[in-house]
C-alpha cells in the first residue's frame, strides 16, 4: 500500500506541475488515483524499465495522451 501511495503522489505532483497547481489539490488527487487504478503508471514503469534510453516523464505524458484519446473517444 505504502508503494502505492508513492506513486500517486509522483503522479499528483506531475500533474500539479502542468495545471499550475499544488499536488493535493483535487484534480491531481483525483488522477493520481486513476492513473494508479487504470495502471497507466505501472505501465509506463514497465516500458522504462524495458528501455534504458527512455525517459519516465515522457512514458507518463504518452500513457497520459492514451488515456485522454481514449476517453474523449
Amino acid at each position: 500500500m505504502l508503494r502505492y501511495a508513492s506513486w500517486r503522489e509522483v503522479i499528483a505532483e506531475y500533474v500539479a506541475e502542468r495545471t499550475d497547481g499544488r499536488p493535493d489539490d483535487l484534480l491531481p488527487q483525483t488522477i493520481g488515483q486513476v492513473s494508479l487504478a487504470l495502471a497507466l503508471a505501472l505501465t509506463a514503469y514497465q516500458a522504462w524499465l524495458a528501455d534504458e534510453g527512455a525517459s519516465l516523464p515522457d512514458l507518463l505524458d504518452a500513457t497520459m495522451a492514451h488515456l485522454r484519446s481514449y476517453v474523449s473517444s
